[in-house]
């Protein structure tokens, strides 16, 4: 399992990574034939206690990709979740993967036949549905002001207008603990 580090002291570096590796063996252990895992862990104080750190975790599996990401305030604690939640998504893969490969032909032509259709509230998207929609009031704001809210709310991103332009902006967090702004223009 590849391992990346962000923003730990060196002599924690080299126990997380350690920890890291165990248990990502242990996990590749569990799914045979994995093509690339990958953890990452990242620190940033900016954030507050309760969000201090995130974990996450990437296994590629055939043609799958199978992610777990936890936040929280201390990194083992963390790693520890996002390994229980890989660990939870792994036996559903392994368990799907068995009911249909035990199917015959026959039988799944006919569970297909028998799943109802896709109600007509939901917009098909490709490889998902759009399954809410919500409505909400842009307000005038700075984008310091913006970023603070998004931070309150406990959001990756927040969309506002700009006070002095009027125009509708993102801004998001960075997986390095910065920030960004979207700005659209016209084509």
């Amino acid at each position: 399992m590849d391992v990346i580090l962000h923003g730990f002291p060196a002599h924690l570096q080299r126990e997380l990574e350690a920890t890291a590796r165990d248990k990502g063996a242990k996990l590749e252990a569990l799914l045979p034939g994995t093509v690339e895992s990958r953890c990452e862990i990242h620190r940033r104080h900016r954030l507050g206690p309760e969000r201090a750190c995130r974990v996450q975790l990437t296994m590629h599996v055939r043609k799958r990709i199978l992610r777990s990401e936890v936040k929280g305030p201390d990194a083992k604690a963390a790693l520890d979740a996002a390994v229980h939640k890989m660990e939870r998504q792994i036996e559903r893969f392994k368990g799907r993967r068995r009911h249909v490969r035990r199917m015959s032909k026959e039988e799944a032509r006919q569970f297909v036949e028998t799943v109802p259709p896709v109600s007509e509230d939901y917009e098909d998207v490709g490889d998902g549905l759009i399954v809410r929609e919500k409505d909400f009031t842009v307000e005038p704001m700075a984008v310091a002001d913006a970023v603070e809210t998004m931070e309150q709310l406990n959001h990756d991103f927040h969309l506002f207008k700009d006070q002095d332009s009027g125009a509708i902006h993102v801004v998001y967090r960075r997986d390095n603990g910065n920030y960004g702004l979207l700005r659209p223009r016209d084509g």
